[in-house]
């Protein structure tokens, strides 16, 4: 029988990646490369996280550079860009 860990509200305060809920996001302490959220029941595995989280990463290092970009008026688009 596996134990199952609820995190507390004041933990990470993670959204589901599947539902959004911020609530009742638990960890199985046999498998801790994995999430369960107590909402929608999908499990969240490590892996996933990590995937999210290098998408986010990618757009907010983007987003960071866009100021400099715009300011040096490189917006235009180029001819046959879609």
């Amino acid at each position: 029988m596996a134990i199952r860990i609820v995190t507390s509200p004041r933990g990470f305060d993670l959204p589901c990646i599947h539902c959004g809920s911020r609530e009742g996001l638990s960890v199985l302490l046999g498998d801790v490369q994995t999430l369960s959220c107590g909402s929608c029941e999908n499990e969240v595995a490590l892996d996933q996280l990590k995937e999210t989280l290098n998408h986010w990463q990618r757009a907010v290092a983007w987003l960071d550079s866009a100021p400099t970009y715009l300011a040096q008026g490189e917006h235009e688009p180029q001819a046959g860009a879609a």
